[in-house]
């Protein structure tokens, strides 16, 4: 992550999914709490680069939604999986 982040800059595609798969791997060895930390980074640059609505954006808040669901932090969960719902919605009306 930090040689594609020197290399080809924070906000290339290529950065934002190593770093989605570090947040994932925080995960896998029980870490929730960096794992967290690491997916709301990578949704905050994909909603400036990629857009609010676009595929790779939602899914990323619905992986963030499930960990703070594994947080036991249930109310910020559903408010993230309720805005996931909403998002998409939103998309198929149009």
């Amino acid at each position: 992550y930090a040689i594609q982040c020197k290399i080809l800059g924070e906000e290339h595609p290529s950065t934002l999914t190593t770093l989605n798969n570090l947040a994932l791997t925080y995960g896998d060895l029980g870490d929730r709490r960096k794992e967290a930390e690491l997916e709301e980074k990578v949704y905050a640059l994909q909603c400036k680069i990629l857009g609010e609505e676009h595929p790779d954006t939602l899914t990323t808040l619905n992986n963030l939604a499930s960990t703070y669901y594994q947080l036991s932090n249930h109310k910020k969960a559903v408010e993230m999986f309720e805005k996931v719902y909403a998002l998409i919605d939103k998309i198929l009306d149009e």
